[in-house]
């Protein structure tokens, strides 16, 4: 049996507060999201209260949401103040 050691590493998703998401890794972290729902909903069903961890990870999976949220709407009011600017017209003799 041959193992191979020669192969990339492994990565693993995450969601840095440095760079925007990609369309891909947002729709991503919101299906996270959404599972992460679930199994808290499904735990206040079964005990009556989420697991810690599990709030948690919501929590950081809504923080990454809403940056990137925050981002691309500070990206629309950037175009649309740049967009409402009057056009600099210069004097032509």
């Amino acid at each position: 049996m041959d193992i191979d050691t020669e192969s990339e590493l492994e990565t693993k998703a995450s969601f840095s507060p440095d760079r925007p998401m990609t369309h891909g890794e947002f729709m991503s972290a919101f299906d996270e999201f959404k599972a992460s729902n679930e199994d808290r909903l499904a735990q206040i069903e079964r005990r009556g209260a989420a697991d810690p961890l599990t709030e948690d990870k919501q929590a950081r999976i809504d923080a990454a949401i809403q940056r990137q949220l925050d981002r691309q709407q500070q990206q629309i009011n950037e175009l649309t103040l740049k967009q409402a600017r009057p056009i600099a017209r210069t004097a032509c003799s």
